[in-house]
């Protein structure tokens, strides 16, 4: 039997960062990388900058009327950020 190398860079990242000690930096990686996903390239444009810390997502918009935009939709920019992230969650998002 051959050795079956089925693994994701993404997973194989998360497990030298979990062996490492940096789970929480492995996750906003994830967080942020699947924000950027659904989104689209328009938004990721005027998003300043992504941090995520003890499940709250904190974002800075460029634009006050995208930012009002997203205010309206954040909670199902949450969800949508679960559905694709395998571990942690965006519990709230903030907007800077």
């Amino acid at each position: 039997m051959g050795y079956s190398n089925e693994h994701t860079l993404n997973d194989l990242l998360r497990r030298v960062l979990q062996n490492l000690d940096m789970t929480e930096q492995a996750d906003a990686l994830e967080v942020k990388q699947a924000y950027q996903n659904i989104v689209g390239d328009m938004i990721n444009k005027l998003t300043l900058s992504i941090e995520f810390h003890d499940s709250t997502l904190y974002l800075k918009i460029a634009s006050p009327a995208m930012k009002n935009e997203l205010s309206y939709k954040k909670n199902s920019l949450a969800e949508k950020i679960n559905q694709q992230i395998k571990h942690g969650s965006v519990k709230k998002i903030i907007f800077l």
